[in-house]
């Protein structure tokens, strides 16, 4: 069994991918601040479509601390998270 948002929430997390990409070179990194953050989506699958996750930055080149997290909702909407 796979895991599945809705065709607009997808939409939108792919934009992010995108501009990750242009700016980093990797499609769930970008700076934020002149910090290199990254977010990671949840395998929790919500009713309404919507993906969750979470945000961390880089502490040095092999750690990192939990910054926040994000929610893009069904319809697409960012309501929690980074401005990609």
């Amino acid at each position: 069994m796979g895991w599945s948002c809705s065709r607009e929430a997808g939409k939108t997390m792919d934009r992010w991918a995108d501009a990750c990409f242009k700016q980093t070179g990797s499609s769930n990194t970008y700076l934020h601040k002149g910090q290199k953050r990254f977010w990671e989506q949840s395998r929790t699958e919500h009713a309404d479509g919507a993906i969750t996750g979470q945000i961390y930055e880089f502490v040095g080149e092999t750690s990192a601390k939990h910054v926040g997290s994000f929610r893009i909702e069904g319809n697409g909407d960012v309501t929690r998270g980074p401005k990609l």
